[in-house]
């Protein structure tokens, strides 16, 4: 009950209008690249785990920690433990649930276990998220598992943050974060490229700073950062870096990179990609998006195109982000005048169709 809970309410924010909604936001309900989120009925849950995500030691960006898939069916998922009743496990007579610490969970493929919710995932996939709203109200949320409606409480809050930006999204993140797994802090809705916000949005985030909850100390200090509060917002950023939640102290490390100095990016540049490659993958966004966004600034538009096209590579799961990383990259290489290139970023772009789940 409380799930659907959330979900109604989410249902109700993302109908609201809203007067700031960007012409980004407006645009990316009516793509139609499309990545099918959706498995039949005969594939069971996919678990991808990391197997390293210590942030010291060698590591090349070139060779990622190593993962390990396991299929099954997931019994539970929250924020410190995922486990699965592994594939043929019952051929031995008894079933083998294995226990996987939920800060190692990188990706998740669900068997959604109907066509209809499968039909309604795909909306999201195809970045309908007007229609992906629209159409979770027409479904039995009691007959779907907690920790899948997990997952799709996160694909609402993206939803909402395309539609009617991230100050809709934040409040209801904020619900939602208290037993979530590390996984789905990918989608908070935080603020990783150079963005004015607006004076309601301030004021918002003012109130979340001075929250005593460290989720949403983290979200107000991301939105002030490059505001007349960018020294309380620093020092907050600092003291989360030393949380005791692994997620919280990572976000608030690339968060901090905001208030380097442009002069000094190629400095610490190595730096910044060392730490982004030992994060889960899709931790690693945020970050990589602020590494485009100042590159691209400080006119180091290859390293730019780099980050843009890491970011279309890693990222099919979050459709939105991943589209607007390689526009980006088309923007840019149409600045230089490389047509060729950037016909071949439009093409990947427009190839975005299904995905191997």
């Amino acid at each position: 009950p409380a799930w659907c809970l959330c979900v109604q309410v989410l249902i109700g924010a993302i109908a609201m209008p809203c007067s700031a909604q960007s012409t980004d936001a407006k645009n990316a309900g009516d793509r139609e690249s499309a990545v099918d989120l959706s498995v039949s009925d005969e594939v069971p849950d996919l678990v991808v785990v990391r197997q390293e995500i210590s942030l010291s030691g060698q590591q090349s960006k070139w060779n990622p920690a190593p993962v390990l898939k396991r299929s099954g069916r997931i019994v539970q998922w929250d924020q410190e433990i995922l486990v699965i009743q592994v594939d043929n496990s019952m051929d031995a007579g008894e079933p083998l649930l294995l226990r996987i610490d939920s800060r190692q969970v990188e990706r998740i493929e669900p068997n959604w276990g109907s066509q209809q919710v499968r039909q309604v995932v795909k909306l999201f996939g195809q970045q309908k998220y007007r229609e992906f709203i629209k159409g979770l109200r027409d479904l039995d949320l009691s007959k779907i598992p907690d920790w899948q409606q997990r997952l799709l409480l996160d694909w609402i809050v993206q939803a909402v943050t395309e539609v009617n930006g991230p100050m809709a999204a934040a409040p209801h993140f904020l619900k939602l974060s208290a037993n979530a797994p590390d996984l789905l802090f990918a989608n908070m809705p935080l603020c990783w490229t150079v963005q004015e916000p607006s004076p309601d949005l301030i004021r918002a985030a003012e109130g979340w700073m001075q929250s005593g909850d460290e989720v949403a100390q983290l979200l107000g200090a991301s939105w002030l950062a490059q505001t007349a509060q960018s020294e309380q917002s620093r020092k907050v950023l600092e003291r989360l870096q030393g949380s005791k939640r692994s997620v919280i102290s990572q976000l608030a490390t690339a968060q901090a990179w905001r208030q380097v100095a442009p002069a000094d990016t190629m400095e610490r540049l190595p730096q910044w990609l060392a730490f982004r490659d030992k994060m889960l993958l899709p931790l690693a966004l945020g970050p990589t998006e602020l590494m485009l966004d100042r590159l691209s600034r400080i006119g180091q538009l290859d390293l730019a195109l780099g980050q843009a096209f890491w970011i279309a590579a890693t990222q099919r799961d979050r459709p939105g982000r991943a589209g607007k990383a390689l526009d980006r990259a088309v923007e840019l290489l149409k600045g230089q005048g490389r047509k060729e290139e950037a016909q071949k970023s439009i093409q990947w772009r427009e190839g975005q169709q299904g995905s191997d789940r």
